[in-house]
């Protein structure tokens, strides 16, 4: 019976001091996986961690190594820095735009003068304000108002 039960079980590759790790969300409902690093290995598969200022107590089941872009999981990647003196060559269409340039903005589109006093009567498809015993403005479906007769 228990080699049945053990038959896809495999052993975990052990962590190494001061490498970084994932450590498996405890709260319910929550996916993050928080970041650590391992501090000390104290039993086969039991490891204490440092997360923040807080040290934890862990099965190794509950903690996934922490992979950077560099391969190495103890190393975090610096930020590349542009070349000071590096240039890029221009292409003929950016030199061509380059001198087209107009220091002008572009018009603005006609605008129509704002309706006069006068002209502000109520349009003759508005509907009556409908009110709830409360008060409450009571409106029709959205997707329903060109339909409306």
């Amino acid at each position: 019976m228990k080699a049945a039960y053990d038959k896809g079980a495999k052993d975990l590759d052990p962590l190494e001091e001061g490498e970084s790790v994932r450590l498996r969300p405890t709260s319910m409902g929550s996916k993050v996986w928080v970041k650590a690093r391992v501090l000390q290995r104290r039993d086969q598969r039991s490891y204490v961690v440092q997360q923040g200022y807080t040290l934890l107590r862990r099965n190794g089941v509950d903690l996934r190594r922490a992979h950077h872009a560099t391969g190495s999981p103890n190393t975090i990647p610096a930020p590349e820095s542009p070349q000071p003196n590096a240039t890029r060559p221009m292409d003929d269409d950016t030199q061509t735009r380059s001198r087209n340039v107009s220091p002008q903005p572009p018009p603005l589109p006609d605008v129509p003068p704002p309706p006069s006093p006068d002209n502000l009567a109520a349009p003759e498809t508005a509907q009556p304000v409908r009110r709830s015993r409360t008060g409450r403005l009571l409106k029709g479906p959205s997707y329903l108002r060109e339909y409306e007769c």
